[in-house]
């Protein structure tokens, strides 16, 4: 498979070249993905080392194509634990108006085997979304399992939104560009909030955020051409506990 990507990478003409380096343990990651189509097939692949110590982490290709509603994919991955994933999948969307309504529907499903040191294990997944928009208003059920079945549901009205789903939490947002705040709050299981501000404009973000439980986050990207650099950082109870640079070159 690595013999197959790098014939890749030495073909295809649009991609993207990253570094992340993080801390505070030593970490980091180098990395290079692609993109083209072929007639009416697309394929991207991408592989990935991590620096410290530098070892082989993961290696994917992904060949996919389309017919109207249909989406189909095969996928393959290769990753550094020993461990190579073979999946299928397809879905189908569409959407019909009802009056004033717009009604939006989505199924999928994703079957495949991952083997971790030659021993394949079965792995079955399908998912459906059903959703329904109407000027500032908009809901969206999503379902998915199997193992175990899950259903959550998201209602949204203007700047308020509420999700229900294994956590209740509710949502509030406001601003005007190239500014913008929202404020979450988990009512269960356990109560929680967390208080966002964010500028972007011009290739330049800013996003900060400070949660009830004594976490603050910050981080800053900026973009010029084909270059991306951004820098995060976390704190939990006044100690960093995540610090973290990247920087991406697209070509």
């Amino acid at each position: 498979m690595i013999l197959v990507l790098a014939l890749f990478f030495c073909w295809a003409s649009a991609g993207e070249v990253g570094l992340r380096l993080g801390g505070p343990e030593p970490a980091g990651s180098l990395w290079i993905s692609e993109a083209r189509e072929i007639s009416f097939f697309n394929l991207a692949g991408r592989a990935e080392l991590s620096l410290f110590p530098v070892r082989f982490q993961m290696a994917s290709l992904k060949l996919s194509a389309s017919a109207g509603p249909f989406l189909g994919a095969l996928e393959l991955n290769a990753l550094g634990a020993g461990r190579i994933d073979l999946f299928l999948g397809g879905s189908a969307k569409g959407n019909i108006r009802v009056g004033d309504f717009t009604l939006l529907g989505q199924v999928g499903t994703k079957s495949g085997w991952a083997a971790l040191n030659l021993a394949p294990t079965t792995i079955f997944l399908a998912w459906g979304v059903l959703g329904i928009e109407k000027d500032d208003f908009s809901g969206e059920a999503y379902i998915s399992g199997p193992s175990p079945w899950e259903l959550s549901l998201k209602l949204r009205y203007g700047p308020l939104s509420l999700t229900l789903s294994s956590a209740v939490s509710w949502e509030i947002s406001t601003g005007r560009a190239p500014w913008a705040l929202s404020s979450s709050f988990q009512i269960w299981p356990k109560p929680s909030q967390t208080q966002t501000i964010m500028y972007s404009q011009e290739g330049k973000s800013f996003r900060a955020w400070l949660g009830s439980a004594g976490n603050f986050g910050l981080r800053i990207s900026v973009s010029q051409g084909n270059r991306t650099a951004s820098a995060s950082l976390l704190f939990v109870w006044g100690q960093m506990t995540q610090l973290g640079a990247e920087v991406t070159t697209t070509f």
